[in-house]
């Protein structure tokens, strides 16, 4: 990549972390591990903060809210600290933050497609990884997400232990086992796995022709995954908006107490500092959220959409076809009313 062409990217992205510079006041928040390109194959590129789309070279580093896309025959590794993510052809990952435990955390989140991971048990951070229905705990150094077309995840563990979480149930995956998660469902039974015995357009093939089989029960599930999302925005937003408020009272506190030239280095140690935190957190987790059911509308829901209207083509009255139509539309109105806004942004569109 030339210098200008770095240059640009770094000028973009600057101007569009302006939008975020209001969650990141507080200084004791944990900072995101930095995710350089270390190989790259064919030309991916990265839809980067502003919805530009650049492609990526050796060097590069992938940033929070940027989504690193994969074609045939491409793939993309990236390192951060302590562990590497090797990122598939025909893959959607993203790089995302939440809170957990008090604390920021990077989200390794593949949308569709593959990707494994490898973490150096000693060194480094403990990211979670995410797929459109499951969240993975980092207990284990070498494992394999796949993301299917219908929503499904299939999590295959090679070395250490993994905790896969879904519909708010959880089960260990130990070396050499595997689990698989429909949209919408916990997980199922865990099984005997070997990673190179799993061809993952085989798998998602079969997910495929399963979902045809049956289009209302996978919308059906696809619509209690987004409601799963809506669910927990539902909960945060008004502990954010609360401490939002509360926040604000406290900044003007600080600058009344500054105008009449008193000390506020302990008020805003003690006060102003937690709530900015507080607040930061309860963002971030809406956003996190919010960019889950956009990706799920995006890389499922639409994709699924377009296979039955091409299947249907000729008969668009059948009746399977008319009540997945209703639940689709069901789906699209929810989203519309309760994740378009106000925590998504232009570019995240």
């Amino acid at each position: 990549m030339c210098c200008t062409k770095r240059l640009s990217r770094r000028i973009q992205a600057a101007a569009a972390v302006a939008w975020f510079v209001c969650l990141l006041l507080a200084p004791s928040l944990s900072y995101a591990a930095a995710h350089e390109v270390v190989y790259v194959e064919g030309f991916p590129y990265v839809r980067d903060l502003r919805g530009e789309e650049i492609e990526l070279d050796l060097g590069d580093v992938v940033r929070n809210g940027e989504t690193v896309i994969t074609g045939r025959g491409e793939a993309v590794e990236l390192e951060a600290e302590g562990y590497t993510v090797y990122i598939e052809e025909s893959t959607v990952f993203s790089l995302r933050e939440r809170e957990y435990g008090g604390r920021k955390t990077d989200v390794l989140s593949c949308a569709l497609g593959k990707l494994s991971f490898s973490r150096d048990k000693f060194l480094g951070s403990e990211p979670r990884l995410a797929t459109n229905s499951a969240i993975c705990g980092v207990r284990g150094t070498r494992f394999t997400l796949y993301a299917g077309e219908d929503g499904s995840s299939l999590i295959v563990v090679k070395e250490g232990r993994v905790e896969v979480e879904a519909a708010g149930v959880s089960v260990e995956v130990a070396a050499n086992k595997g689990v698989e998660v429909a949209a919408g469902l916990g997980p199922g039974e865990v099984f005997d796995a070997l990673e190179t015995t799993i061809d993952y357009a085989s798998w998602n093939e079969e997910r495929l022709g399963a979902f045809l089989e049956d289009p209302v029960r996978g919308a059906v599930n696809i619509e209690r995954q987004m409601d799963d999302f809506i669910a927990q925005i539902a909960k945060i937003a008004p502990l954010y908006l609360e401490s939002k408020s509360r926040l604000e009272a406290a900044r003007e506190a600080l600058e009344a107490k500054k105008e009449r030239g008193e000390p506020v280095e302990a008020y805003y140690e003690d006060t102003v500092l937690p709530l900015e935190q507080e607040t930061t957190f309860y963002i971030l987790n809406l956003r996190y959220y919010s960019l889950s059911g956009l990706s799920l509308r995006r890389y499922v829901l639409s994709r699924l959409y377009l296979a039955l209207k091409a299947r249907y083509v000729t008969d668009p009255d059948d009746p399977v076809f008319s009540d997945f139509l209703e639940v689709h539309d069901r789906i699209l109105g929810k989203y519309d009313s309760a994740m378009a806004r106000p925590y998504l942004v232009a570019a995240d569109i």
